[in-house]
């Protein structure tokens, strides 16, 4: 009887998920004096496509505004002065008969913003909650002080990063170039000084602690709240390596539970994206279209080359560029030496901007473009923010390098040929 109610209740789960709910939102706005909300779902991505965006009006700090929801998933309510600003918080609830929002200003937004109304947003928030007590565990914020004295002692940072951090603020190189170069000091570890990894080492270790205990809650509410906040956790995953086994550990759970959901086929997808190309060092193969709209294999492109540089990038992407940049001597040098870079395009709405971007800098060599992520080649490779990602494979797909910089790229070419 015990398992039967149980698979009562999963099944119930995944049914209302799918229902029409007429949602009647209700907005109070404490401490501040903003007058325009943007309501939009979560799942939207409102810099390429911001007329997905409703703007609501506040009058006399407070708003109302009735909507109709095919499903329920999350939705995002952000203050319009704080994202024409660039830095906003996002308010998420899942639409409910009414829901009450609570919202405060920038700075007591951890503590008091509130979404009322339904066992989802109930559970967001006190999900959400725990994991922002690490802020103000006292461990931390002394590490936090601890990291700052040593950034003002110049003792956080390596000499390198410094000088790209000096560069940076006076300007004297192109900033795509200069956020490029961090990054691959970041990615050889060659950012931090003894002393700063040290730091780091034990404020990750706090957020490994924080991370467990998210997700024994997240375990104990197998709901569409804790699989957002799973779904979101995604990005971070590449960062913390222990987050990953977490995600991993409460997928299946989620995955039964919600089979047909697009969150499903997304962590399915990223999960085996993380075991083929970084456990098991194989390239995944994929479609997109080239120029004339013609759908083509990534494999078909390989012909004989030895090896073969995976570009993913997006004509709106700076730090893509400046990386494409300084790989383009190294294309120019072996292009006919059985090296070759096949460069695959996220775009939004149009071509014309990757067209030209093509046009400009001379990239001729082979080149496919995802439209709208019409074949969801970025969710493949597990690239979950805006910035693209280089995978160097050989032949045969085995990968050679993930992210590499110029150098290794060069290494590996004079190694193989």
């Amino acid at each position: 009887m015990k398992y039967q109610l149980i698979f009562v209740w999963l099944f119930l789960a995944s049914l209302n998920i799918n229902a029409k709910t007429l949602c009647k939102l209700k907005g109070e706005v404490y401490n501040r004096s903003s007058k325009e909300i943007y309501l939009f779902k979560a799942s939207e991505n409102i810099r390429k496509f911001p007329e997905k965006m409703k703007l609501l009006k506040v009058n006399n700090n407070k708003f109302e505004y009735s909507f109709q929801v095919d499903q329920i998933e999350p939705y995002v309510v952000v203050f319009k002065d704080e994202l024409d600003n660039g830095a906003y918080k996002k308010i998420v609830f899942f639409p409910n008969d009414e829901v009450v929002l609570k919202l405060y200003a920038f700075d007591e937004f951890e503590d008091k913003t509130l979404a009322i109304g339904g066992l989802l947003n109930q559970t967001y928030y006190q999900l959400i909650r725990e994991e922002y007590k690490i802020y103000k565990d006292e461990t931390y914020v002394g590490l936090l002080k601890g990291k700052r004295e040593l950034e003002t002692n110049n003792q956080y940072f390596s000499t390198e990063m410094m000088v790209i951090h000096k560069q940076l603020s006076q300007k004297s190189k192109e900033t795509a170039t200069l956020f490029a170069e961090q990054k691959m000091l970041v990615d050889k570890g060659n950012d931090l000084t003894e002393l700063g990894k040290e730091n780091k080492r034990r404020i990750d270790s706090l957020f490994a602690i924080n991370y467990s205990h998210k997700y024994v809650l997240i375990d104990r509410n197998i709901n569409l709240a804790a699989y957002y906040l799973l779904i979101n956790d995604l990005q971070r995953a590449e960062q913390f390596p222990f987050l990953k086994q977490l995600i991993k550990g409460s997928s299946e759970k989620f995955i039964s539970t919600f089979t047909s959901h697009n969150y499903s086929a997304q962590l399915k997808t990223f999960l085996e994206s993380q075991d083929l190309i970084k456990d098991k060092g194989r390239f995944i193969d994929f479609e997109a279209e080239n120029g004339n709209g013609v759908t083509v294999k990534i494999s078909s492109l390989f012909h004989q080359n030895k090896l073969i540089l995976l570009n993913f990038w997006g004509s709106w992407c700076g730090p893509c560029l400046a990386k494409m940049e300084m790989v383009y001597p190294i294309y120019e040098q072996y292009k006919n030496r059985g090296f070759d870079v096949i460069s695959i395009a996220r775009e939004f709405k149009t071509l014309t901007a990757w067209r030209n971007r093509i046009k400009a800098n001379g990239y001729y060599w082979q080149n496919i473009v995802d439209l709208d992520d019409k074949y969801d080649v970025w969710n493949k490779y597990g690239i979950l923010n805006s910035v693209g990602k280089m995978l160097l494979i050989d032949q045969n797909g085995a990968v050679i390098a993930y992210d590499p910089t110029p150098k290794a790229i060069e290494d590996a070419i004079k190694k193989y040929f």
